[in-house]
C-alpha cells in the first residue's frame, strides 16, 4: 500500500516521499526512485509501485521541495517552468536529502539495510549516481 510521507532533513527542511510497500514481512531490499525533472509525479509513483511489485521498498523522494510546494508535478509541455527548480539544486542538499530517504530505508524493519540503492530518470540519473 503506497504512503506519502514527510522526513525531516537536516538543514532544518522537510521533504515529502512517495513509498511503495511490497506484499510480506521481508526483509525486502529498498531503493530510492529520483524523480525525473518534473517531480514525484505520477510517471514516478508508478515506477516505484512497479519495483514494488518486484519485491523492493520503493521510496520517491521530492527532491524540489526547497522550491515548490509538497505534490509538485510539473507540466510535460512546459519545461521552462521546471528550469528554475534545477537549476536550484545544489550537490549538498541533494547530498541532504537522499540521505535522509536512504536513511529512512535503513530504518525500516522490513528493510534489508545492505541491499539499498538508487535508480533515477532524466536529472534524477545524476542523483542516483551520487547515491550509489
Amino acid at each position: 500500500m503506497p504512503t506519502h510521507l514527510t522526513l525531516p532533513i537536516p538543514d532544518a527542511t522537510t521533504m515529502g516521499a512517495y513509498l511503495a510497500r511490497p506484499s510480506g514481512p521481508g526483509p525486502h531490499p529498498g531503493l530510492l526512485v529520483i524523480q525525473e525533472a518534473f517531480g514525484v509525479n505520477s510517471q514516478i509513483r508508478s515506477i516505484a509501485d512497479r519495483f514494488a511489485a518486484e519485491g523492493f521498498v520503493a521510496i520517491a523522494p521530492e527532491m524540489f521541495h526547497r522550491t515548490v510546494p509538497p505534490g509538485f508535478e510539473g507540466d510535460y509541455n512546459d519545461f521552462p517552468a521546471v528550469r528554475p527548480h534545477l537549476e536550484a539544486m545544489t550537490f549538498e542538499n541533494n547530498e541532504l536529502d537522499l540521505r535522509a530517504a536512504f536513511d529512512h530505508l535503513a530504518a525500516d524493519p522490513t528493510v534489508d539495510r545492505n541491499r539499498i540503492a538508487a535508480v533515477g530518470f532524466c536529472m534524477g540519473g545524476r542523483c542516483a549516481f551520487l547515491a550509489n
